[in-house]
């Protein structure tokens, strides 16, 4: 339907309600919003006639995820965006749900084979975008190994989308402007390095990103954010889609359990979210004491003579072996040429690999029936906690024979 320059969407209907929807690809996922398809529609989600435009969702990770029976599942989440005429984009907070309940993290239980479903919207004004991960746990693997995405996404009923999205703070608010060009007469030069910048608004976020954390019953103290490019809008901090008062000192995250949080800054003038950026904070399970010294000991630095952790705060370096980008025909065995990591105070510390936030015990979670791609995250840790986490990657693609 339509064409390269211009992607129409379909206009479907509701069999119970007789609403239309205008169902169409963006970002690879199917996407529906309320209302007919407009022909005057442009590519990127840019609509004509004074019409908000609406936003378009990516998902992280793979869709569908593969989660072995009994793993943890940490969910990478979405990130949304709404593209102007003019090219210019503007981040927007993504909101998980599950079960059609706005959720903070979407947790799963993943003790029995099951499908579960995991849907983000994103709102522009009162319109908005969404889109569902599927989740296929234990034996749902292999009874759904050839399924298409959309083939898995008809195993239940429609989610009741108008309803999920009035549930979304700011719906119905005012919808996002483009990026402000913030010309400064009499500015002039190179920017210099004091006041505004004098160009389009900025987030930066501070210190580490992603920011890894070991698993503890502390809070979570975040670095925070800045803006530049202005100096009326403030910062407002979301935590997995929800707003958070306060992240002067501290925040209440679950930090117990591994786990994986998105934490988005925006730049918010007169209910416009102007900019917008976003930190990865990864709760990786803590280190098990041998039995060599006292934890608390080894918390205070005294060991007798051995180092203390508190000493070290060097992760582990993380070698790939084998190509980044791998091809593999449909129908073949995937065999993973692995990773090295040698740390500066353990030496060589043993390497993990990881897919869509699951640790993988078991390399047949990378199908090769059908062409699709995957992306395996390596992480190391040595003994004093410090991660290397979020920085090497290998890209899997399943593709038809000879291709």
């Amino acid at each position: 339907v339509g064409s390269k320059d211009k992607p129409n969407g379909i206009t479907l209907y509701d069999e119970e309600t007789g609403e239309a929807y205008c169902v169409k690809i963006r970002g690879g996922q199917m996407i529906s919003i309320p209302g007919e398809c407009s022909s005057a529609e442009e590519a990127g989600g840019v609509e004509e006639n004074g019409q908000v435009p609406v936003p378009s969702i990516s998902i992280n990770g793979n869709n569908p995820a593969l989660v072995p029976l009994g793993a943890d599942f940490s969910d990478l989440g979405a990130r949304a965006k709404v593209v102007f005429n003019s090219g210019e984009e503007v981040s927007v907070a993504v909101y998980t749900f599950k079960d059609g309940a706005l959720v903070a993290n979407a947790e799963l239980d993943t003790s029995t084979s099951s499908v579960e479903f995991i849907d983000y919207i994103a709102v522009n004004g009162d319109r908005f975008a969404t889109s569902t991960r599927v989740v296929l746990i234990g034996d749902m693997q292999d009874i759904y190994a050839t399924s298409t995405l959309q083939e898995l996404l008809q195993l239940r009923d429609e989610p009741d989308w108008q309803a999920m999205a009035q549930s979304v703070p700011g719906f119905g608010g005012d919808p996002v402007e483009p990026p402000a060009d913030d010309q400064n007469d009499g500015s002039g030069g190179d920017g210099g390095s004091s006041g505004d910048t004098g160009g389009t608004l900025e987030i930066s976020v501070l210190g580490e990103n992603p920011y890894t954390l070991v698993a503890t019953t502390s809070l979570y103290a975040d670095p925070g954010a800045e803006i530049t490019g202005t100096t009326t809008a403030t910062l407002t901090v979301l935590v997995d889609g929800v707003e958070v008062s306060d992240l002067s000192s501290a925040v209440d995250l679950n930090v117990s359990s591994t786990t994986t949080y998105n934490i988005v800054y925006q730049a918010v003038e007169n209910d416009n979210v102007l900019a917008s950026a976003t930190r990865e904070v990864v709760v990786i399970p803590a280190t098990v004491d041998d039995g060599s010294q006292d934890s608390t000991d080894s918390q205070n630095g005294d060991n007798d003579g051995n180092a203390s952790s508190t000493s070290d705060t060097q992760a582990p370096t993380i070698t790939l072996l084998g190509e980044q980008e791998v091809n593999i025909s449909v129908g073949d065995v995937y065999q993973d040429a692995g990773a090295q990591a040698a740390d500066d105070v353990d030496g060589e510390v043993d390497v993990s690999a990881w897919l869509d936030g699951v640790e993988i015990v078991d390399w047949s979670v990378i199908d090769t029936s059908t062409t699709t791609t995957y992306t395996i995250e390596y992480r190391a840790t040595d003994s004093a906690g410090n991660t290397n986490s979020g920085e090497v990657y290998r890209t899997v693609n399943v593709v038809e024979a000879g291709e």
